[in-house]
């Protein structure tokens, strides 16, 4: 059995309520329910009525690779904008589908790469402040899923040391760490 495991950050003093304003996965790389009003408007309200004050940030491979971040640009902008935090998720690989596993379309070369280009974006934005690893990794295999996300965990923490918390999803065993 799967479930999501949340590393929270001992001296932070507050509950994190998190809305996921997702699209940016999707084919169309644009936020559902913005036809008609701008995110700004929902994440206004939800602030007010739900003290929401965390984004969670879906997002594919495909959306790294093509590389128009003008979307989520702007959304880190509006969270900043109403004191909201950002989780950057990795979805999915490609923006047609999910795939069971990151390594089902990438070496695990290439998906530090991409999680490279999208992490030195904004690595000096301080409104970015957590990844989520892989939505949803599956296999039957516990140790193969634990051993991949600890080890994209310990590459990236050596690349950016203590500046992410990290989500993601584990089988038995507890991996991560809050910095």
């Amino acid at each position: 059995m799967f479930f999501l495991f949340w590393i929270l950050v001992p001296c932070i003093h507050a509950i994190t309520h998190c809305i996921n304003f997702y699209g940016l996965e999707t084919p169309q790389a644009k936020f559902v329910c913005s036809w008609e009003n701008p995110p700004n408007y929902y994440l206004s309200i939800l602030q007010r009525e739900l003290s929401v004050n965390m984004i969670r940030l879906p997002f594919s491979g495909s959306y790294i690779q093509k590389g128009a971040f003008h979307a989520m640009d702007g959304m880190i902008v509006t969270a900043s904008t109403l004191n909201m935090t950002v989780l950057l998720d990795w979805h999915r690989n490609t923006d047609s589908h999910q795939s069971a596993s990151p390594l089902t379309d990438y070496s695990f070369d290439e998906w530090v790469q991409l999680w490279r280009v999208i992490i030195d974006r904004y690595i000096d934005n301080p409104v970015v402040t957590g990844l989520g690893l892989y939505n949803e990794f599956q296999s039957a295999n516990g140790t193969f899923v634990f051993d991949t996300q600890f080890q994209l965990v310990e590459t990236l923490e050596s690349l950016y040391p203590n500046r992410f918390v990290y989500f993601t999803i584990v089988t038995g065993k507890q991996i991560g760490r809050a910095h």
